[in-house]
C-alpha cells in the first residue's frame, strides 16, 4: 500500500502519515452518514475489480437464483499543504495546519454518501410511500407508520433505520397535538435508528431494514491519502477509497418521497 500511495517519494516521516490518517479516521466517522447504518465488507484490497452480489429465487425454498460482479467506484478529492503552514509549524512548535486535510475528508465523505443514496434511490424493486402530508401535524408519524407496513407486509422485518433529509427531520420535532412529545419521539419507538443526512434532496428519506442480508457496502480500499509531488514549495496529496453498495433485497428499502 505504501508503493500504491507514492509514500516513500515524499519527504515525510512516518509520525507525519500517522497525523495525516489519523485526521481523516476522525473528520470521516463525524461526517459519514451511511457508514452508521450499512454493515462493512472489507477492506478487501485496493486492486479488487469488484464484489460478487448473490440474488435469492423469488418462489419456493430460500436458495441462491443468480450472481453477478458489482464494479468498485474510485472516489477521490485532492488538497495541498502550503510551505507558509509547515514553515509556522516547524519555527513555533505549532500543530501542522490539517484544514486542507479535513475539508477534502468532507468532500469524499459527501460523494461516498451520495453514491450510497443514489444506489438506494434508483434501485428497482424498492417500495415507496408520499411524503406530501409531512408537514401537516402528525404527518411524519403517519408517513412512517405506512412506510413501515409496507415493509412488513412484504415479510421484510426490523431491525430498521430511517434516513431523513435535514428539513424532514426537522420537521418531524414538532409536538404532536395534544401531547408534550415531538413526533421524532414517537417515530423512534418504531425504528431501531433515526439519522438525518445534509446529501439528501429536501423532500427525501428512506426506511431501511439494514441487515446484512439485504444490504452492505463493499470497501476495496478505505479511505487512503496518495503524495502527487510538490508544486514549487507546496505540496500536492489524493485521499481517495473504492466502495460497491451492493442492494442484495431491493424490497428492503422503503423510498420516502
Amino acid at each position: 500500500m505504501t508503493d500504491l500511495l507514492l509514500r516513500e517519494n515524499a519527504p515525510f516521516d512516518a509520525s507525519f502519515w500517522q497525523m495525516i490518517d489519523e485526521e481523516v479516521r476522525a473528520v470521516a466517522s463525524q461526517h459519514l452518514v451511511g457508514r452508521r447504518f450499512l454493515h462493512l465488507v472489507g477492506p478487501l484490497g485496493a486492486g479488487a475489480l469488484g464484489v460478487p452480489i448473490s440474488h435469492l429465487a423469488p418462489e419456493g425454498a430460500p436458495r441462491v437464483e443468480s450472481r453477478e460482479l458489482v464494479p468498485f467506484t474510485t472516489l477521490s478529492k485532492e488538497f495541498v499543504l502550503s510551505w507558509e503552514d509547515f514553515t509556522t509549524a516547524e519555527q513555533f512548535g505549532l500543530p501542522l495546519e490539517m484544514g486542507p486535510v479535513a475539508f477534502a475528508t468532507i468532500q469524499l465523505a459527501a460523494e461516498e454518501d451520495g453514491l450510497i443514496f443514489a444506489g438506494l434511490r434508483q434501485a428497482k424493486g424498492t417500495h415507496h410511500v408520499s411524503i406530501e402530508k409531512w408537514a401537516e401535524n402528525g404527518g411524519a408519524l403517519a408517513t412512517v407508520t405506512a412506510a413501515l407496513e409496507k415493509l412488513t407486509s412484504a415479510g421484510i422485518y426490523g431491525p430498521y433505520v430511517l434516513v431523513l433529509s435535514a428539513p424532514l427531520y426537522a420537521q418531524a420535532q414538532r409536538i404532536v397535538a395534544g401531547t408534550d412529545e415531538m413526533e421524532l419521539e414517537f417515530i423512534e419507538e418504531l425504528v431501531d435508528k433515526v439519522y438525518f443526512s445534509p446529501h439528501l434532496p429536501a423532500k427525501e428519506g428512506f426506511l431501511i431494514a439494514n441487515a446484512p442480508y439485504h444490504l452492505d457496502l463493499a470497501v476495496a480500499m478505505d479511505m487512503s491519502v496518495a503524495y502527487l509531488g510538490n508544486e514549487g514549495l507546496d505540496h500536492h496529496f489524493r485521499i481517495l477509497e473504492r466502495i460497491a453498495l451492493r442492494l442484495k433485497h431491493p424490497p428492503a428499502v422503503c423510498v420516502l418521497k
